[in-house]
């Protein structure tokens, strides 16, 4: 081994090394210096190595480069390495050619099969040349090497150690954060703010006291141990950034006071609102610092039960981030949705699934609900039929849109031969299964029905009622003996009412009005102290559907879509899915009897993506007509009493081919049953007019073709809002 040869190659070697921006340690200036002082050991060893061992480092690190360039440049120094077993004399210069040309590329290695991989393929690698080639140093020279290498490897087991005492000492305080954030979120979640400040308090301690368990001085020497240098580097900050952002996300929360969004005499100060806008973005910056941190100080080589805990902050706080920008947007948003820049006027639609509708159910009620700079007022109260008779020329009401309405409804009085409505429009408003054109067709239709122009839209069915009465209270309604409650309201709206009236449809139908009006009034009076409890009643109902909220303006659209209260039909996005809706046929309540099950196969060619579907829909008329009014089991269409007309509608990724009854095909005649004929937001339909009598089952099946991506395994699943849920049975087979 030529001193020429070993100086001049280590110095390449090194420099290679060192260009390949590697991090053993992850510690400044330090990591350029241990690369360059390794790679330079490891070629003067290669100098002295036999000629196969840096050949073949040298084909493996070929056959793993990161494209053509570097398996080339692998292949050449294998090369080099193999031309010295015909010479000695150069033997060392073609050991560090090939060497310098295994250090370029296994520096360059990209990740593959774990975490780390390359990482140990090139240190095991580049380590087993290094003590090949060494093992022919000259005897004083391989003695004075493992004494370094000895005192080296002694320090960094030293380093590790107390690295270790480190991590088991601040483990308690990690495990006591841990429960204490997860209690915090779950506190956030149930609306108790007070209650997760507190929590995220003591969690940012506990996490402050890992955190300088983390740093004592005997820990701090593994800074500059590969591994356990990027362990600890990692772990001190990300437990700082999460103990940061808990403790100022405590610090926001206890300036946010829910309960001073409660009415005040009907009102709502809207100066209180937007100041909440400062804590909710100290509480984003706080989330979105952490997120930062975690990204940039992230380590493959974090232990998993230290990095398990680390990353339980992480999630926990990242998961509340959509909501808290909701919950910004709708801050920001606030003074014009109150009124602040003018009235702003919303049609609340009261919707009785008894009689199915595809948005849920018929509008029996109407409100009109007006806010002026913060003032909450009802404008107006009364029934559909009002509507029907409503404005200066019912005879000329005319609805142009949206496309879709227009297509699959409007041969369902809204578009008669000279372009108008028929009398009874508000009947059929709600068979769309989505508000969003529902909406519009109210906005287009309400100013010409007596009403003025809305902004909007809110869409309640009974369960809506309970939830608001759990903070307003009862109600007496007028001519019955039973108190209507928060626990009872949906059973006699859908139900109990029919009997208490004994068939009096106007006494019955100004008991309902009574009973809506009571509430929303005493709402607006002033019986909505604990806002945090009635949003914690509302979550469930806006993902089933019972209260959906529509705007005319864009930017506060979006914001109930994202807040999965707009009601609106799913979109496919390129996966499968199916829907079923009913609408009630007969003019009658017998919808609140009726049990809708779906089972849903598809199969897709992984080969070719053709897809095949069916749907079984089982509809079971559970009534017993006996003692129950016509208003409720009799119907418009001549039918015994008790049997139940409805239109099934069936919704797919997948075109329909073929509609069965009770397992005989149907006749296709555009009118009994219709097999795709539309394409409906996006979704294909098919429908199909069923009679149910009462007591009995009837199966309708809806076989479907297309396409559909082989990779996806998806199927969106929409479920109409009825008195007694639907259910879904659906598999990809």
């Amino acid at each position: 081994m030529r001193p020429v040869v070993a100086v001049g190659a280590s110095f390449v070697g090194g420099l290679v090394a060192a260009l390949a921006d590697l991090h053993p340690t992850g510690t400044g200036l330090l990591d350029p210096l241990v690369v360059f002082v390794a790679a330079a050991l490891v070629t003067v060893a290669a100098t002295a190595a036999p000629w196969w061992a840096p050949a073949g480092v040298c084909v493996v690190a070929a056959t793993l480069a990161p494209g053509w360039g570097w398996a080339l440049v692998g292949l050449a120094g294998a090369t080099a390495a193999a031309a010295g077993s015909f010479t000695t004399r150069h033997r060392d210069w073609t050991g560090a050619v090939a060497s310098i040309a295994a250090i370029g590329v296994l520096g360059r290695l990209e990740a593959a099969v774990f975490p780390g991989f390359t990482a140990v393929v090139s240190l095991g690698l580049l380590g087993a040349l290094y003590l090949l080639g060494s093992a022919r140093w000259p005897a004083p020279l391989r003695r004075r090497s493992r004494q370094v290498l000895g005192v080296l490897a002694a320090a960094a087991l030293v380093a590790v150690a107390g690295l270790a005492v480190a991590a088991w000492s601040a483990s308690g305080p990690l495990r006591a954060g841990n429960r204490e954030a997860r209690l915090g979120v779950r506190a956030l979640g149930a609306g108790d703010l007070p209650g997760a400040a507190t929590a995220f308090a003591d969690a940012g301690h506990a996490l402050d006291e890992a955190g300088r368990d983390l740093s004592v001085w005997w820990a701090r020497p593994a800074a500059f141990v590969p591994v356990a240098a990027q362990h600890r580097a990692a772990a001190t900050a990300l437990t700082a950034a999460a103990a940061t952002a808990l403790e100022q996300s405590a610090d926001a929360l206890t300036r946010l006071d829910p309960a001073q969004l409660a009415l005040n005499d009907g009102a709502v100060d809207i100066d209180t609102i937007s100041g909440m806008g400062a804590p909710l973005g100290e509480i984003d910056t706080a989330l979105a610092g952490l997120a930062r941190t975690i990204d940039e100080h992230g380590s493959v080589w974090l232990a998993p039960p230290l990095a398990e805990r680390l990353d339980t902050f992480g999630g926990m706080l990242a998961e509340r981030r959509p909501a808290l920008a909701r919950a910004r947007t709708a801050v920001d948003l606030a003074p014009d949705l109150l009124g602040r820049n003018g009235t702003r006027r919303y049609l609340i639609a009261f919707l009785h699934p008894g009689e199915a509708r595809g948005l849920g159910g018929h509008m029996g009620n109407f409100a009109e609900l007006t806010i002026t700079d913060g003032q909450l007022a009802l404008a107006d109260f009364g029934r559909s039929v009002d509507l029907n008779r409503g404005g200066a020329d019912p005879g000329g009401r005319v609805v142009t849109g949206p496309e879709d309405f227009i297509e699959r409804w409007g041969r369902f009085g809204f578009v008669q031969e000279d372009g108008t409505t028929d009398l009874m429009p508000w009947s059929n408003i709600s068979m769309p299964p989505d508000l969003p054109t529902v909406g519009e067709v109210m906005a287009q239709l309400y100013p010409q029905s007596g009403g003025g122009a809305i902004d909007g839209v809110i869409a309640v069915l009974p369960e809506a009622l309970s939830a608001l009465m759990r903070s307003t209270g009862p109600v007496e309604v007028p001519g019955i003996a039973q108190v209507v409650t928060a626990d009872n309201v949906v059973r006699f709206i859908e139900k109990d009412q029919y009997k208490y009236y004994d068939g009096s449809t106007t006494d019955r139908i100004d008991g309902l009005e009574y009973l809506a009006l009571t509430t929303v009034g005493r709402l607006l009076d002033g019986g909505l102290q604990e806002p945090t409890r009635l949003l914690e009643a509302f979550g469930p109902l806006a993902a089933d559907g019972r209260i959906m909220v529509w705007s005319t303006h864009p930017d506060e659209e979006r914001l109930f879509v994202q807040a999965g209260v707009g009601g609106n039909f799913p979109a496919l996005e390129g996966r499968d899915g199916i829907a079923v809706t009913i609408d009630n046929g007969g003019a009658n309540k017998l919808d609140a009897y009726l049990q809708v099950r779906t089972d849903y196969r598809s199969s897709v060619d992984p080969a070719t993506g053709a897809a095949t579907a069916t749907a079984v829909i089982t509809l079971t008329n559970t009534v017993d007509p006996t003692g129950k009014p016509d208003y409720a089991v009799g119907n418009a269409v001549g039918l015994p009493r008790g049997t139940n007309r409805m239109m099934v509608s069936a919704y797919s990724a997948l075109r329909p081919t073929a509609i069965e009854l009770d397992d005989r095909p149907v006749t296709i005649d555009g009118m009994y049953a219709s097999v795709g004929s539309t394409t409906t937001f996006g979704w294909h339909t098919s429908e199909i007019w069923v009679d149910v009598d009462p007591g009995t089952t009837r199966v309708v099946t809806v076989r479907f073709a297309g396409g559909l991506d082989p990779a996806g395994t998806d199927i969106v699943v929409h479920r109409q809002p009825m008195a007694i849920p639907q259910s879904y049975d659906v598999a990809r087979v």
